[in-house]
């Protein structure tokens, strides 16, 4: 999971890991995030698009070139590449049942 704001990530940690999901990271920077994903190939991942630091499409890239799925969350789409437009986006703000519901939905694209 990639958010560099911290208290976004601790919530969106929490609500992922209560349903069940195991969360690497959360990573706020593009080179943390690719580490851990490096480290450990998630099943799939969620992705701040722009982070204080640059923004986190070359770590979708990187996702993407090993068929990993992936969605966006974000208040800012004008910065995902046509590339990604196929990606899932839940646009800042939602309500945790979305995050759980589009990543569940995300998953089961992928079988």
């Amino acid at each position: 999971m990639v958010e560099d704001d911290p208290l976004i990530a601790l919530d969106l940690k929490a609500t992922l890991e209560h349903a069940g999901v195991v969360v690497l990271g959360p990573a706020g920077r593009l080179e943390d995030a690719m580490l851990l994903a490096e480290k450990s190939l998630p099943a799939a991942a969620v992705l701040d698009v722009r982070l204080q630091v640059g923004t986190s499409l070359p770590l979708a890239e990187w996702l993407a070139e090993r068929d990993i799925p992936f969605l966006f969350q974000t208040s800012d789409t004008t910065l995902i590449d046509a590339a990604y437009s196929a990606a899932p986006v839940l646009r800042k703000p939602f309500r945790p049942q979305q995050l759980i519901a589009a990543l569940a939905a995300l998953l089961a694209k992928e079988r």
